[in-house]
């Protein structure tokens, strides 16, 4: 998003990158959705197996789109927020910036908020991000 604002010649004031990675771990590409999200198919009421079907059909077309993009370097400066705490699948990958360094050519700047990836959004981890951010509003 931030190359089509640049593109479009308007300035990216702000680009927050949540707890993203710049490559994911093979075994995880591999991973169904089905398999992540733990359902299992003969526990699953009819409704819920069509919503795990839909799940698993976001799944594959979002790994489709990971595999597919090919990232190009940003002019611009960026803030990640890292998780404190990785997912067992991301500790062989594991690197301060999330592999964001070599992609944003401003400057890039990291900031570690407490929880994992999903639990950085919820309380009490979500407050450590919304301070880091009201921060960051009060610097610039």
């Amino acid at each position: 998003m931030a190359h089509q604002i640049i593109k479009s010649g308007k300035k990216v004031s702000f680009l927050g990158i949540l707890d993203g990675w710049i490559k994911y771990p093979e075994d995880l590409m591999r991973t169904h959705s089905s398999t992540l999200l733990q359902y299992k198919d003969t526990a699953l009421s009819a409704i819920e197996k069509q919503k795990s079907d839909y799940l698993e059909s976001l799944e594959d077309y979002r790994r489709g789109l990971l595999v597919q993009y090919m990232l190009k370097p940003l002019n611009s400066s960026a803030v990640l927020f890292k998780a404190s705490e990785l997912w067992d699948t991301f500790a062989s990958i594991d690197d301060l910036n999330n592999g964001w360094s070599s992609f944003i050519l401003g400057r890039l700047e990291t900031h570690k908020v407490t929880g994992n990836h999903e639990t950085i959004f919820f309380e009490p981890n979500v407050q450590k991000l919304s301070q880091i951010i009201d921060q960051l509003k009060i610097e610039n």
